[in-house]
């Protein structure tokens, strides 16, 4: 069996893009954005309905597609991940991922992060044109 060849090698810099729905947020009635209620006596107190956010989420009302380009990322390690295509992986919805890497420099500060290959990209560039196909895709 030819398992290839990885697209990067340790030390290597590439790019990701992360993308995440979030609700889309609808601005709290209780303080009318303000984050914050006055009472009778002139003092104010943060508002318990938005918890001082000054809006909601309201899932009802849609979604925000939030995207965002992850790196430099320096790989760290490289991973064959072989899995019987009848069985999950770990995530749950993907099988048989084959190559992964290990970086740092997530913007999180964390330093175990994995990425599949196929979203590893080689310049800023390339993950630029990645987003603009999620953001398109929705």
């Amino acid at each position: 069996m030819d398992l290839g060849r990885s697209n990067f090698d340790l030390g290597d810099v590439g790019f990701t893009v992360s993308s995440k729905k979030e609700p889309a947020h609808k601005q709290c009635p209780f303080c009318n954005g303000d984050k914050v209620i006055i009472g009778a006596d002139g003092q104010t107190a943060t508002c318990p309905k938005c918890s001082g956010k000054g809006y909601s989420n309201d899932w009802d009302a849609g979604y925000n597609l939030v995207t965002r380009i992850e790196g430099p990322l320096t790989i760290t390690g490289i991973t064959l991940e072989i899995v019987s295509p009848d069985k999950m992986t770990f995530w749950g919805s993907q099988k048989g991922r084959g190559l992964i890497y290990r970086v740092k420099g997530y913007s999180d500060g964390k330093t175990n992060h994995i990425i599949e290959e196929s979203r590893m990209l080689p310049s800023k560039e390339a993950a630029e044109v990645e987003e603009a196909r999620i953001i398109k895709k929705g």
